[in-house]
C-alpha cells in the first residue's frame, strides 16, 4: 500500500536505516531522525503508522505498531488532518528504524514526534513531500 502512496509523488520507496542510538535531529548530510513520543499521556505504549494523512486511514496491526521511544527516519512533510490540542497539520513519511514496524513506511503526525517545531511548521531540514 505504501508503494501506491508513492507513485507519482516523486518520493521513492526509502530503505529502513538504523540510527545512532540517541539521536534526534540531523544525522549526517540528509537524514533526519527522531523518536516517537507520548503526546496524550494516553493509556496506550504506542501509535500505529497511517496509510495517508488522517488518523482514520490505519490497518491495526502489529508491523504497524510504534512504541513511544521507537526512531523513525523522516522523509519528507507534507500537510494533513488537523491533530491534538493545537490542531497541528503536519505529517510526516516515515521509516521506524527498530520496533515491530522497522522498515516500513508510513504517515505520522507531528504531534506524536519529538520534532523542535511548534504545530503547523515544518521541520528544520526536512523537505516536502510534493515537491516540485
Amino acid at each position: 500500500m505504501a508503494a501506491a502512496l508513492l507513485a507519482g509523488s516523486g518520493v521513492a520507496a526509502p530503505s529502513a536505516v538504523a540510527a545512532p542510538t540517541g539521536t534526534t535531529g540531523h544525522v549526517g548530510t540528509n537524514a533526519l531522525y527522531y523518536q516517537v513520543v507520548d503526546a496524550d499521556n494516553d493509556p496506550y505504549s504506542g501509535i500505529y503508522l497511517r496509510y495517508w494523512t488522517t488518523m482514520a486511514e490505519v490497518d491495526r496491526v502489529y508491523q504497524n505498531y510504534m512504541y513511544y521511544g521507537n526512531t523513525v527516519e523522516l522523509h519528507c512533510g507534507t500537510w494533513g488532518e488537523a491533530v491534538g490540542p493545537y490542531a497541528n497539520r503536519r505529517w510526516h513519511l516515515v521509516t521506524p528504524t527498530n520496533g515491530p514496524a522497522q522498515g516500513q513506511i508510513g504517515w505520522i503526525p507531528d504531534r506524536y514526534l519529538n520534532t523542535p517545531n511548534v504545530a503547523n511548521q515544518p521541520t528544520p531540514g526536512e523537505s516536502e513531500c510534493w515537491e516540485d
